[in-house]
């Protein structure tokens, strides 16, 4: 079955986006064994160094590759050097924060929020080469047909941004990286994580790191409401001013934003950083993957719930949101592939092992074989290899002496004769057919014990029983060697004399005499020479015999170190083996702080029948190698092959089989009680709102809803409970909830993992518990913690205030003042109001805008433009008084209150256009009341 994924870019700015991502990329490896390819990657930060940092995980070590990351750091003067040059387009940095510009160096942005977004303006240009990079590789069309996944979405990208809101590059940057998505993907639905300031202060007791980290957030805090208050359709917008490129930033610029603080409701605090990007991680892979598919709401509901605007509090937009998440695992395959590890470590200790047999039997009916027979020990009955090579008699003995005066001749004619001493090319090819023979038995012979149960170690015993026996053969050939040598002088002599005394007994006149004695002096000499030809030969052989067993030791260490290094091989496996066993005890330092997985004890305690593993099936099971041949491949290989047959057994494959509701449902109700509460513990959200007194101004509490995905609705323990329990007393996932948490199930298909994300939301910024203590830090600083001073005179212009904004209602005073001084008017020949408005009005029409016919109609228009009243009102009146002084605009009040309305004609100041008898009559209700309060107003003012 496929797995339902989405498009998505996991952005991360500054080091904690950077540790978001690397947590990210770890879950994506354990969940889907690789990344998906339609999910990328892209770091940013202004370290100048390539983020190396690396986790453990299930799959090894995971680290970003550096085509995930791009570093906007600056060498340490660049950044003044090109503020120098533009400063025109750098009017947004804070005059304060200029020289600061000088810590914006390869190592980061100094905690300096303006720092962040300078780096960040000074590399637009490469940022937004690399965002459209990333989205042209996950939008390939073939990932579509990926078979191993089905696409949701269609062409959509969500693009989940993670960054802390207290640094320097994330927490100046996130803003235009929106924006900057926004515009290369139009379609794209941003998503905001960030990290508040508490769990920095609680990780580092040096006042120098944390300085600023309470100012940067209630600064950035107060950008970013000011921004998420834009409204597209009006066309609010900033002004982006990146030097070569002048940019309107319209509208929102996250759909949905989330924010993380380090303790939850139960009171639970988390102390590092790290376990705040792992929490991110899982929400950003969860809203990727099964869970967000089939519900939706999940990824719409934040976008929908701030639009219908019914957490707002009072003028306040509430886009903030918390969320939990925690995943309740069972890998089955991890048991599975535990299970094989040590499959194979007892396998390879099977192959290795030399205790299955007794080898000394073997060698010697080995060296005896009909096809071997080369023993040379225990005397003349076992001269095989020199008998094989030369007999020790010739094939023709010297029978007679023809020349008894000078027999000398004769016999050394004899002994150098071929009948003797054979050509020495015949004895090496004899030596060679031999050795040939030999080593092929050999090879033979190690093939055929090597591939059996302990075959290794009995290979390299069988070796080294050979080698001392060849050793003993090559001792009792070089002492006969020795003593044949030793005598031939001795056999040399004898001739000699023996050829000279048959010499005397032949000369001389009386030799006829002498024939007895001739005839036996004669066959003295012939049996010297015979048995010097023989030794003579012997010699050869012996001499050939040692040449033969010095090669076949050369064959031996050959085929020893071919064995030993199956055998390195085999014990280097066997010592990765034992890392993964180690890795497998001490799984949870693998496991992520907002997961639970069940394969945790399991894994430290499966165990293997040792009858199951069958050395001669794992020997069948090799293809296109042989097992003798194992010393031609790497440690890897060797691996696979082992593991491969491992992993397939079918008692690995059962191990596989048990799912995560098989584990569950065979918990006991203690057992099942305990993993729901600490799972619902692990969900709860970090974050925690203070309305501070306005709670009851909004119509609808925050949300607060669980979306859990599990396989089957119909069968999961969490959905039904358990047989176990009574009817009426089942132990389900609702049952143990309070309050008003709605709680969504949905199917995922997935028989390994059960996802619980909880959202809480949406309240208004200010509403984020221990804002208003950011405050104190950042009202009692020396300047202002905003990335854009532009931005900050705009809100501050527009009284802006991250709280609700309590006015006085000043709209009547306004509407009457509007009258006295000519900023509004009655239009008789269009019957209309109509108000002055320089920023929406037109020029050709002196600026008058208009309001409604009937007046209390008008009124209410002119309350709606209130902001913009209020200011240019203000102003025009300041201006009079300066232009033409106090008592000018006193006189025009008085002459307003004598004159505001004539009740006989309707007329006067007021322009209320209506006498007495109309304003009184049936219909004109509400524009009495107003005029009432106006009439009223100007009497007491």
């Amino acid at each position: 079955m496929s797995t339902k994924i989405k498009r998505c870019l996991f952005v991360g700015l500054g080091g904690t986006g950077m540790r978001s991502l690397l947590n990210a990329k770890k879950l994506l490896m354990e969940t889907y064994g690789e990344v998906p390819p339609m999910i990328g990657f892209l770091g940013v930060d202004t370290d100048s160094n390539v983020y190396d940092k690396s986790i453990d995980s299930k799959c090894g070590r995971i680290k970003l590759d550096p085509s995930e990351q791009l570093s906007i750091s600056m060498r340490r003067g660049n950044a003044i050097a090109i503020y120098s040059v533009n400063k025109e387009h750098f009017s947004w940095i804070p005059e304060e924060n200029i020289d600061a510009l000088e810590n914006l160096t390869s190592n980061g942005a100094g905690q300096i929020r303006s720092n962040g977004r300078f780096a960040f303006i000074s590399n637009y240009q490469a940022i937004e080469a690399k965002v459209r990079s990333v989205v042209n590789q996950i939008s390939r069309a073939d990932y579509a047909y990926n078979p191993n996944y089905e696409l949701m979405g269609g062409d959509e990208i969500e693009v989940h941004m993670a960054f802390s809101v207290c640094g320097g590059t994330g927490c100046g940057s996130f803003i235009d990286m929106a924006y900057l998505i926004r515009r290369v993907i139009p379609q794209a639905k941003v998503i905001g994580y960030a990290v508040l300031p508490e769990v920095f202060d609680a990780m580092t007791e040096n006042q120098g790191e944390k300085a600023f980290i309470y100012q940067n957030a209630f600064g950035a805090l107060q950008d970013l409401d000011y921004t998420m208050h834009f409204s597209t359709g009006k066309g609010q917008k900033i002004n982006l001013d990146y030097v070569n490129a002048q940019l309107d930033a319209i509208g929102r610029p996250f759909v949905s934003f989330y924010f993380v603080c380090n303790r939850n409701e139960n009171g639970d605090v988390y102390l590092h950083a790290d376990q705040l990007s792992e929490m991110i991680s899982l929400a950003m892979v969860t809203s990727a993957g099964e869970l967000s598919g089939s519900l939706t709401s999940v990824s719409d509901n934040l976008e929908q719930v701030i639009r219908e605007g019914q957490m707002n509090i009072m003028n306040k937009t509430a886009w903030v949101a918390g969320l939990g998440v925690c995943e309740i695992l069972f890998r089955g395959k991890d048991l599975r592939s535990a299970y094989a590890t040590k499959v194979e470590r007892r396998l390879i200790t099977r192959l290795l092992s030399n205790t299955c047999t007794d080898t000394t039997a073997i060698v010697d009916n080995w060296i005896d074989s009909p096809s071997v027979h080369i023993r040379e020990n225990g005397g003349p009955a076992n001269d095989q290899v020199i008998d094989f090579i030369l007999p020790e008699k010739p094939k023709s003995e010297l029978q007679g002496i023809n020349n008894k005066q000078n027999a000398m001749p004769e016999v050394q004619n004899y002994l150098s004769s071929s009948l003797v001493t054979p050509k020495a090319s015949d004895i090496e090819a004899k030596v060679q057919e031999l050795s040939t023979r030999v080593r092929k038995e050999l090879q033979k012979f190690l093939h055929q014990h090597i591939n059996q149960e302990c075959g290794v170690g009995l290979s390299l015993d069988l070796i080294e029983g050979i080698t001392r026996q060849v050793d003993i053969f090559l001792g009792e050939m070089n002492e006969e060697l020795a003593d044949l040598q030793n005598n031939q002088p001795r056999l040399d002599a004898a001739i000699t004399t023996a050829v000279n005394m048959l010499k005397d007994s032949a000369s001389g006149a009386l030799a006829f005499f002498r024939r007895g004695e001739i005839e036996v002096k004669t066959n003295d000499l012939l049996a010297k020479v015979n048995m010097s030809a023989r030794k003579m030969r012997d010699t050869l052989r012996h001499q050939a015999a040692i040449t033969f067993f010095n090669g076949l030791k050369g064959d031996l260490l050959v085929q020893y170190n071919k064995v030993n290094t199956i055998k390195q091989l085999l014990k280097k496996v066997a010592g990765d083996c034992e890392d993964q066993i180690a890795r497998n005890s001490n799984v949870a330092s693998t496991v992520q702080t907002f997961q639970i997985d069940l394969s945790e004890e399991l894994l430290k305690t499966v165990s293997y029948d040792d009858e199951q593993i069958v050395v001669s099936d794992f020997l069948k099971s090799l293809k296109n190698i042989d097992f003798f041949n194992f010393d031609t491949l790497s440690s890897e290989a060797v691996h696979k092959y082992l593991y491969d047959y491992s992993y397939n057994l079918p008692s690995a494959v059962a191990k596989e089989a048990k799912t995560l509701d098989a584990v569950i449902d065979d918990m006991s109700t203690e057992d099942f009680y305990r993993l729901l509460d600490k799972a619902i513990k692990k969900s709860a959200p970090l974050l925690s709102e203070d309305c501070c007194g306005y709670q009851n101004q909004r119509r609808a509490r925050p949300a607060d809803s669980y979306y859990i995905g599990v396989r089957d609705l119909k069968n999961s323990r969490l959905v039904k409970g358990s047989e176990k329990e009574s009817e009426g007393n089942r132990l389900t996932f609702n049952s143990l909830l309070s309050g008003g948490a709605s709680v969504h199930f949905a199917n995922i298909g997935s028989t390994e993992r059960i996802i619980i994300f909880r959202q809480f939301g949406v309240i208004p910024a200010y509403a984020i518990s221990g804002v208003m203590n950011y405050r104190r830090d950042y009202d009692s600083a020396s300047r202002r913690y905003h990335l854009d001073v532009n931005l900050y005179r705009r809100m501050t212009g527009e009284e802006y205030d991250i709280k609700p904004k309590v006015e006085k209602d000043d709209s009547l005073e306004l509407w009457v003042k509007g009258f006295i001084f000519g900023y509004i008017k009655w239009d008789a020949t269009k019957n209309m109001y109509y108000y002055k408005n320089e920023k929406n009005g037109k020029r050709l029409h002196d600026f008058w805008m208009p309001l409604a016919m009937f007046r209390n109609d008008a009124f209410a228009d002119f309350q709606r433009q209130l902001p913009t009243v209020r200011r240019e009102f203000g102003e025009k009146i300041r201006n009079l008084r300066t232009q033409k002084g106090e008592a000018y605009v006193n006189q025009l009040l008085q002459q307003g209150k004598d004159n505001y309305y004539d009740p006989q004609t309707g007329n006067g100041v007021g322009q209320i256009m209506m006498d007495i008898s109309v304003l009184e009559s049936r219909g004109n209700e509400s524009i009495l009341e107003l005029v009432e309060r106006e009439m009223e107003f100007v009497t007491n003012k």
